[in-house]
């Protein structure tokens, strides 16, 4: 491992990938750093046997990408790089920037102009230096991914470290599970937990790998599309409006493999199934992961047990969910 290879020197280009060996993770020690809740009364309302949800917003900043954040900035400790920088729509560069500066390391975070007063907020903070930009997520990609200032790239979707982080989810759910269901804008976390179930059914952990569910919006889905989509529809999951995937080739390797599928949800669709959420399970998500709420009722396989992802939780996002009452 080195700082320099962020992809598989073999295979370079957009679409490279990385296996890390990781010596910091014992998977005889893991013991589940989120909980499992049965969604007793989603799941009797709309026809399911078993169904549960992941909650990650119990991690450090309440989404999932602590887990990328905090396996990464493990490495920079270790290669003793100080200063790093991040292209995000807001978690990812919280959680980046909460972990950086408990290890004193310092980062710049590339967000786009629309990201909310909260997630502003939370990244400086954390002690993040906050940078907005014009456009949407994919144009300040494209515009910083091949560097910023000569910092370190800490950003999750290109920076595979953050996705053996991220594949623990599959290690805490382990036999538990026979579908997933995870929203989708780009695909990294798809791709991490397919993955980390890959790696269970290699160690012979399971028996076979769960069918994984991407859920994307409408009018804004090139996973499920397979091109770019022109002008994405606008939708309160801001979190995973896409107009192109750069993890597209994993992902749909995930989806052969499981037999997976993504499913659309319209705007509409997904204000339901966070009033789902919040009435019938008290539970607040963040917006974009309600889109696992309104693509479970679209799963034809009803009595298969069923895990929803929930990436984030909504307490950053109560302004815009207000409104919608």
């Amino acid at each position: 491992m080195s700082p320099e290879i962020i992809g598989c020197p073999e295979h370079p280009g957009y679409y490279n990938d990385l296996v890390v060996d990781d010596p910091f993770f014992d998977p005889e020690l893991l013991s589940p750093k989120t909980p499992l809740y049965p969604l007793d009364s989603f799941g009797k309302k709309y026809g399911f046997q078993q169904i549960y949800l992941k909650d990650e917003s119990k991690n450090l900043t309440g989404s999932f990408k602590d887990r990328g954040a905090e396996e990464l900035i493990k490495y920079l400790k270790m290669w003793k790089i100080k200063k790093c920088f991040v292209i995000s729509c807001g978690n990812d560069a919280i959680s980046t920037v909460a972990y950086a500066q408990k290890a004193l390391i310092q980062c710049h975070c590339l967000v786009p102009e629309s990201v909310n007063g909260a997630k502003s907020k939370l990244i400086r903070l954390y002690g993040g230096h906050l940078d907005k930009v014009k456009g949407t997520y994919e144009t300040v990609f494209k515009k910083f991914f091949n560097g910023y200032s000569g910092l370190y790239n800490a950003t999750g979707g290109y920076n595979a470290i953050k996705e053996e982080g991220m594949k623990k989810i599959s290690y805490e759910l382990g036999k538990l599970s026979e579908v997933v269901v995870i929203p989708c804008g780009n695909g990294t976390l798809l791709w991490a937990i397919y993955k980390g179930f890959k790696e269970l059914k290699d160690m012979k952990r399971i028996d076979k790998l769960p069918k994984l569910i991407g859920v994307q919006v409408k009018g804004a889905a090139p996973l499920k599309t397979g091109k770019p989509v022109e002008n994405p529809i606008g939708s309160i999951a801001d979190g995973i409006v896409a107009s192109e995937s750069f993890s597209a080739p994993k992902v749909k390797i995930a989806l052969e493999e499981t037999g997976g599928e993504i499913i659309e949800v319209t705007n509409d669709e997904i204000v339901q199934g966070l009033k789902d959420a919040i009435k019938l399970e008290s539970i607040i998500p963040e917006p974009t992961s309600a889109a696992v709420f309104a693509g479970a009722k679209k799963l034809k396989d009803k009595h298969k047990k069923t895990i929803l992802i929930l990436t984030a939780g909504g307490y950053k996002n109560l302004s815009e969910i207000n409104l919608l009452y």
